[in-house]
């Protein structure tokens, strides 16, 4: 098992929490959350994601998935530190 993971909605099959302790057990030690998407998409398991994986001892940073088109990289920056300046971090 990897020491850092990272981890989107996808990893919630029929909306299913992660076992972040289980992931602690495994040896994982931090986990990158998938935030967001272009300028509009923000992942429904991103704050418990953040929350949960760090009430487990895990280390927490955060990704932006990019969509050229969608307002240009300024606009899916500002997009993506909205979407995570309120969630704890330490990775990134």
């Amino acid at each position: 098992m990897a020491n850092l993971v990272d981890v989107s909605s996808n990893n919630h099959p029929n909306g299913s929490p992660i076992d972040w302790c289980d992931l602690t057990r495994q040896g994982v030690r931090g986990v990158i959350v998938k935030a967001s998407e272009g300028t509009s998409y923000l992942n429904p398991w991103l704050a418990r994601d953040s929350h949960g994986a760090r009430a487990a001892g895990l280390l927490v940073g955060y990704y932006h998935f990019a969509h050229p088109g969608q307002g240009g990289p300024a606009a899916e920056v500002d997009y993506f530190a909205r979407c995570v300046q309120e969630l704890p971090h330490e990775l990134g």
